[in-house]
């Protein structure tokens, strides 16, 4: 005698699991975009570079991509956290805060790092530069803020106007 079974359909899958998915997502597909280029790049080098820097030269559009799309899976989970948390003070501020950091990647894609240190290859050596003309957000002087006082107080401070 054969016994058959029942099909049960699948579970079908609410927004606010798929948005908080997203947010599962997110950190795993970051670092492997990231560690596949930062492998296979030209003069690349890991103990050298930040991962930032891999939005330069011909490539660096995957690297933007990278921090666009993260940043779009970053704040879907923000929104699932906002949906299935329940009321409190937490509820309120993790998504915010984790939206802040969504909208931070966001700011990466737009405002790439300057190539510097010898990435990509035929860069010099040595900190970067940008011309403050073509991007002021990245050109504004620093001023000195005068500091009386003695030991660590001494130090140089620089702030942006």
């Amino acid at each position: 005698m054969t016994r058959q079974l029942a099909h049960s359909p699948a579970r079908p899958v609410s927004v606010q699991r798929l948005l908080l998915g997203c947010g599962v997502v997110a950190g795993p597909v970051y670092v492997t975009v990231a560690l596949a280029q930062a492998l296979t790049r030209a003069g690349f080098d890991l103990a050298r570079h930040p991962w930032s820097f891999l939005a330069n030269g011909d490539l660096g559009w995957i690297q933007t991509a990278n921090f666009v799309l993260t940043a779009l899976a970053t704040i879907a989970a923000a929104a699932g956290l906002r949906r299935g948390l329940a009321p409190g003070r937490g509820a309120l501020w993790a998504p915010i805060l984790i939206g802040a950091f969504g909208t931070s990647m966001t700011g990466a894609a737009l405002f790439p790092a300057d190539p510097a240190m010898g990435f990509p290859a035929g860069t010099p050596e040595g900190p970067g530069h940008r011309d403050p003309v073509r991007d002021p957000a990245h050109g504004r002087r620093r001023r000195r803020i005068p500091v009386h006082g003695r030991g660590l107080l001494r130090h140089r401070f620089a702030v942006r106007p």
